[in-house]
């Protein structure tokens, strides 16, 4: 698998660097519990417990893990002390025999913890366990996979509908290798050496990729880093090192749109406040309200980054950079400096250099042609935009593409109203009419709010297009 970028492709089996770690878990499995070799992975459950705990609404003793890769059960043991019910798997049979004779030293977990020496593959094919855990955990096991993304779809299928994936693993950049190969196992051995290969690490996009392409909804994503000196893990706002990744295995979508009732939101243009105020808890009850609000806001900010970058009279490699690339499979946009070199050569090319991804070609040319602003030309995986002159005809089609790209945002979030409102709708016991009814008024009124926002984003647009001097 390239880890590089968000570019994928996947190996089949298992290669010789994963056989070769897996030796040193062999060899070293005496040592989960005591001696320095892996005392950094213990000092990490000062973070990671709490991610997995929190992560969740479901209290801990109701809640069924699987903990995938649970080498000698560093981890699965606290999450079982605090209430859950854990499975601990792993290949290797020596991590295995070590995680059930240290856990036989507490009897408080006798009925909570199990472990088994098998991989993901095998437990997904059995019937019992497809889509029987509310949680599957996989910290700190991607960097030791093969083919990560075949690991995901067995994760996926013993995952409960609307249950929690949680992933620590290791970013694959210099700062990486540096921290965790370097220093980890040569300086410092707090780690076997040979634990980790550089190129066996995961890049942050392109997990997300992954994911995304398996249905799941990111959560978070987090970055943490070691501080060898103190001993302890922290979380930092950069995933330059370690992230933690929580996503939740969605729900099928609701079929359809209402839209007779788009056509009735399209007429309306005053604003009114629902009758009833409801405060957070409440919608949450209904509907995930936190999951509507983010993808609202990620419509809406697209829109206003694409005209504030995009359409603007003079082009500059910074807009392009950030222009959104849709690309078959994924259900999110890439950026397109995540997958090309973008230059500027001279004061009237710009120079998009895709070799790293060709595939992504025709996808980024359809993306900047639909613009308005470039007439791409395309050699081999370059890709050569002139910059446009200023002329008044260009400043009128810039217009007619902020207005094109308004009536798709607004096209957007009705659909998104009708997804959520259809799904307030739905009969459910222990609910009543008037709250059912209440919500979809509130959706209603931020519906509105953010088309009447909007418009006054794209008459601003416009004026400045039509008015701005050279």
């Amino acid at each position: 698998m390239v880890r590089n970028g968000a570019r994928l492709c996947t190996s089949v089996g298992r290669g010789k660097q994963q056989d070769d770690q897996l030796k040193v878990f062999r060899d070293n499995a005496s040592k989960w519990w005591s001696g320095k070799e892996f005392s950094i992975l213990r000092e990490m459950n000062q973070i990671r417990v709490p991610f997995i705990v929190e992560g969740s609404s479901k209290p801990m003793s109701e809640r069924k893990i699987l903990d995938v890769g649970c080498g000698g059960g560093i981890l699965s043991e606290p999450l079982a002390r605090l209430g859950a019910s854990v499975l601990g798997i792993d290949p290797v049979f020596e991590s295995i025999n070590q995680a059930q004779i240290h856990s036989q030293t507490d009897e408080s977990l006798r009925d909570r913890l199990r472990y088994r020496n098998c991989n993901i593959e095998d437990i997904s094919s059995l019937p019992d366990h497809v889509e029987a855990f509310d949680s599957v955990v996989a910290s700190e096991v991607l960097e030791h996979i093969q083919d990560v993304e075949g690991f995901l779809v067995h994760c996926n299928k013993v995952i409960k509908p609307n249950g929690n994936l949680f992933i620590t693993t290791i970013n694959q950049t210099p700062l990486s290798w540096l921290g965790v190969i370097f220093f980890g196992e040569y300086v410092l051995q707090q780690l076997p050496r040979g634990t980790h290969s550089y190129d066996m690490f995961v890049n942050v996009k392109g997990l997300r990729v992954m994911l995304e392409r398996l249905g799941y909804h990111i959560r978070s994503i987090n970055g943490f880093m070691y501080e060898p000196i103190g001993g302890k893990f922290y979380w930092t706002p950069t995933t330059l090192t370690h992230y933690a990744l929580h996503a939740v295995k969605t729900l099928p979508k609701p079929q359809g749109t209402n839209y007779e009732q788009r056509r009735y939101m399209a007429k309306g243009k005053k604003l009114t406040r629902p009758k009833v105020t409801l405060h957070m808890d409440e919608l949450m009850t209904v509907i995930p309200y936190d999951y509507y609000t983010e993808r609202a806001e990620n419509i809406s900010t697209d829109f206003r980054e694409r005209l504030e970058k995009s359409l603007t009279i003079r082009a500059t490699t910074s807009a392009i950079e950030t222009l959104k690339i849709p690309l078959e499979g994924l259900n999110e946009p890439l950026e397109l400096r995540d997958i090309a070199q973008v230059s500027m050569k001279g004061h009237n090319l710009i120079v998009i250099n895709l070799s790293s991804m060709p595939e992504a070609l025709k996808a980024t040319k359809s993306a900047l042609i639909e613009q308005g602003n470039f007439n791409p030309q395309v050699e081999v995986n370059t890709i050569y935009l002139p910059v446009p002159r200023v002329t008044r005809e260009h400043r009128e089609k810039l217009v007619l593409v902020a207005r094109q790209a308004a009536t798709s945002a607004k096209d957007q979030l009705r659909q998104l109203y009708s997804e959520f409102a259809s799904k307030a709708k739905r009969p459910r016991s222990g609910i009543s009419s008037d709250l059912i009814h209440n919500t979809v008024e509130h959706l209603y009124h931020d519906l509105q709010a953010r088309l009447l926002k909007i418009d006054e984003l794209l008459r601003i647009k416009t004026d400045q297009l039509l008015n701005q001097k050279n």
